[in-house]
């Protein structure tokens, strides 16, 4: 799996884009996603199996998916306050 937090200008906020590689020869299934604290407060918007992900088939890659992330105060680490430049 690849991964990246960017801002998606299409959905005006950020997200977590995703690409799965499949290098087996079955099937990629029940995929889920845990942020810990993290400065910025960070996490889903929502539990990831509602947002339909899609996984490739045997020895393929998918497409890159966005994944929409909230900020949300229980989520921060507050003794680790983000230094510039910024590092996720």
């Amino acid at each position: 799996m690849n991964a990246a937090i960017n801002y998606s200008h299409s959905k005006q906020s950020i997200v977590l884009e995703l690409e799965f590689v499949n290098q087996t020869g079955g099937p990629l299934t029940d995929f889920d996603l845990m942020i810990n604290k993290n400065s910025f407060g960070l996490i889903p918007d929502t539990p990831c199996q509602k947002h339909n992900i899609s996984y490739p088939g045997p020895f393929e890659t998918s497409s890159v998916q966005e994944l929409p992330l909230k900020v949300d105060k229980k989520n921060a680490d507050t003794k680790s306050p983000p230094k510039s430049p910024f590092e996720i």
